[in-house]
C-alpha cells in the first residue's frame, strides 16, 4: 500500500528541486543577457523576463515528469496507490479516509512543510511561501524575504534576476548559517554584486497593511520598517510528523518533530 494525500514527487518533483531550478535557469539566462557585455557580447534593448512565461514553463516540466510517476506507480502490480491522508491508530494499523489498513512494516516519508513563526500580523496579510511563490505570475516591485536559508537565499536570487528589488530580513548573524563561513561570504558578497540588500542580525517583529503595501517593522542591526509589494515567509521546515499519530509508534520526535533514527 503506498499512501499519498497530495501529489506523488513530494516537495522535490512538486513544490521544490525541480521547479526552483527550472525558474533558476530562466533567471540565469537573464542575469547572463544583461551581462553579457562583460564578453564582448552586445545586446540592443532591455532584457525583460516575463514571469508568467516562466511559471508556464516551469508547470510544463514539472507535469511531464509527476505524469511519468503515476505511469509507473500503476505499472507496480501489486502496488496499490491510496490517495488520501494517513494517520495511525495503533502501531501497526493506519486509518486513511473510510478505511484502515495494516502492515508488518511500515515506512514513514512523510516530509516537511514550511514553517510559518509567530510574526505579530502576519496572519492579516497574503504572505507568501516556498509554494505559493512558485505561481506568482507577477514581478514584485519589492520582495521581502524573511530567512536567510537556502530557501530564502534561493528565491531572493530568483526574483532579483528576473529585475525585482529584493530584500532579506535573516534573524542569524550570516547567510546560510548551517554552511561554512565562507559558503556564507561568497554568497552574501554575489548578493551584494546583484543588488540584493541583505540585512543580517535582523528579525522581522511586526507585519501591517496599509495603502496597498505591507509593511514589515524589524529589529536589530537593521532596526527599521520596510515597505514591501509581496513577503516571502522562508523561516525553515516543520516536520509533517505532528499528522501521523506517532503517539501510537512508540518513538519520540525531538523537539523540533523530527523522528530521530539510528
Amino acid at each position: 500500500a503506498f499512501v499519498e494525500r497530495e501529489l506523488l514527487g513530494g516537495t522535490c518533483l512538486n513544490q521544490g528541486c525541480i521547479p526552483t531550478k527550472t525558474m533558476i535557469a530562466s533567471a540565469k539566462r537573464a542575469f547572463d543577457a544583461r551581462n553579457a557585455a562583460d564578453l564582448g557580447v552586445v545586446i540592443d534593448g532591455d532584457v525583460r523576463v516575463d514571469v508568467s512565461a516562466v511559471v508556464d514553463r516551469k508547470d510544463t516540466v514539472v507535469e511531464r515528469i509527476r505524469s511519468g510517476s503515476y505511469r509507473a506507480v500503476r505499472r507496480g502490480g501489486d502496488l496499490n496507490l491510496i490517495e488520501e491522508h494517513g494517520r495511525f491508530v495503533d502501531g501497526r494499523r493506519l486509518r486513511v479516509g473510510d478505511r484502515t489498513i495494516e502492515g508488518d512494516r511500515i515506512f514513514l516519508n512523510t516530509g516537511t512543510r514550511d514553517t510559518i513563526p509567530p510574526i505579530d500580523g502576519l496572519d492579516g496579510i497574503d504572505y507568501l511561501t516556498s509554494r505559493t511563490i512558485l505561481a506568482l505570475r507577477q514581478l514584485p516591485d519589492h520582495l521581502v524575504v524573511v530567512g536567510g536559508g537556502f530557501v530564502g537565499c534561493e528565491f531572493a536570487q530568483m526574483f532579483a534576476r528576473f529585475d525585482a528589488r529584493v530584500t532579506v530580513v535573516q534573524r542569524g548573524e550570516r547567510l546560510l548559517p548551517r554552511e561554512d563561513l565562507v559558503v556564507s561570504a561568497v554568497v552574501e558578497a554575489a548578493f551584494a554584486d546583484e543588488g540584493i540588500d541583505v540585512r543580517t542580525a535582523t528579525s522581522c517583529v511586526a507585519i501591517a497593511s496599509a495603502d496597498g503595501k505591507i509593511r514589515v517593522a524589524c529589529d536589530g542591526a537593521a532596526a527599521e520598517e520596510l515597505t514591501a509589494t509581496h513577503l516571502l515567509v522562508a523561516a525553515g521546515r516543520t516536520p509533517n510528523s505532528d499528522q501521523l499519530g506517532v503517539e501510537h509508534l512508540h518513538i519520540d520526535p525531538d523537539d523540533d518533530g523530527f523522528i530521530t533514527v539510528d
